[in-house]
């Protein structure tokens, strides 16, 4: 909700939904694109300068 109240760009939803999402596009010869789309949103809990977001 924060992302949100600071006017930043999000995408919401469960991840059932992304993973229909995802096939669909693969299924339809889009994924490259969809995931092209998808990189100009950046991933939640993110940290500059880490690999991953859940590592330390």
């Amino acid at each position: 909700m924060r992302a949100c109240q600071a006017w930043h760009r999000v995408l919401f939803a469960t991840a059932a939904e992304w993973v229909d999402r995802l096939a669909t596009a693969h299924h339809d010869g889009r994924l490259k694109d969809e995931l092209c789309r998808l990189g100009r949103y950046p991933a939640a809990g993110r940290r500059p300068g880490r690999s991953h977001p859940l590592r330390t």
